[in-house]
């Protein structure tokens, strides 16, 4: 094989592989979504909790959170390490409660608008 050609092949197997790491985040993004959608689903609509409904949408985000923090560590990245697990648990934990305090703003807004326009 010449130069170009080994280039191209290696070329060709980072995104094999990129594809196949992308496609595994996707999914286990949207098993997390699928989680805390059916939980809040579960919470306002069958067990009735309307009026706490920002309660359920916390314990739907944490379920949630736990699924795919399992779902990237183990089968996204393929990290089997547990000597870590804690701390990257933490930060992923972290990062994830920024983003559910900027959710509930937001759900909340949005709820107030929807009850002023209707």
């Amino acid at each position: 094989m010449d130069r170009t050609s080994m280039t191209l092949a290696s070329i060709i197997l980072a995104i094999r592989t990129h594809f196949w790491l992308l496609a595994r985040y996707v999914v286990a993004g949207a098993c997390g979504t699928f989680v805390q959608a059916f939980s809040l689903f579960v919470w306002v609509s069958l067990l009735g909790y309307k009026e706490t409904y920002l309660v359920g949408a916390s314990i739907a985000f944490f379920l949630a959170l736990i699924l795919t923090f399992i779902l990237q560590k183990f089968w996204t990245f393929r990290d089997a390490t547990l000597d870590k697990a804690h701390r990257q648990f933490s930060l992923y934990t972290a990062v994830a409660v920024l983003n559910l305090g900027l959710n509930l703003v937001l759900l909340a807004l949005a709820k107030e608008v929807v009850t002023m326009a209707g």
